[in-house]
């Protein structure tokens, strides 16, 4: 449930700056009468673009199949309309808050295993031609965490801003990391600067 929200607030998100909708492919809530249902299992495609027609293409689960080393399946990503690179988002329910947690980052935040599995779909993800061109430019871990301006100063917020891979906090009450996160790896992006 908590994937599938994230990947449907992202979406929302890249809406501000991308408002017409060119595709919406097997969307996650479909209308049952008068309710909304969950697709369970499903994958999701929705390409948007904005006013000067530039293209953005967000999916849920898209699948990398015969890769070098193993098939791997993001929760999220989100591609320029080149589709030479994107961001990765991982949504994982887990928070590290115990003691020693705690005592190591100084706030909640998520867990090192989830961080590095962002590492793993960089590795992992490449061209299926020689010389397997990396496509994840960046990732980010979604968790379930309170936004605090202390976070800020946590080690995997730090680690996104200097490499490109860590952690935000994103529930419905505070999602600002997030959407700061995804514009900024936007502007970059459409500006041509993020290596």
């Amino acid at each position: 449930m908590y994937e599938y929200w994230v990947f449907l607030r992202i979406t929302q998100i890249l809406k501000t700056r991308f408002p017409t909708v060119i595709k919406n492919s097997d969307p996650l809530i479909k209308r049952a009468g008068s309710q909304l249902v969950m697709t369970a299992g499903s994958k999701s495609t929705v390409i948007l673009a904005d006013p000067s027609g530039r293209r953005i293409r967000c999916q849920y689960r898209r699948l990398f199949l015969g890769l070098p080393t193993t098939d791997q399946e993001p929760d999220a990503i989100i591609e320029v309309e080149d589709g030479t690179r994107f961001l990765i988002v991982d949504a994982k329910y887990r928070i590290g808050q115990d003691h020693s947690y705690l005592t190591r980052y100084g706030v909640a935040g998520p867990l090192a295993d989830d961080v590095n599995v962002l590492h793993r779909y960089r590795d992992a993800i490449v061209s299926k031609e020689p010389p397997h061109v990396r496509l994840a430019h960046a990732g980010l871990i979604a968790f379930p965490g309170v936004e605090r301006e202390k976070y800020r100063y946590h080690r995997f917020y730090m680690s996104w801003l200097s490499v490109g891979v860590g952690g935000i906090p994103m529930l419905p009450s505070g999602t600002a990391l997030m959407e700061e996160a995804i514009n900024d790896y936007l502007d970059k992006r459409l500006e041509g600067t993020a290596a």
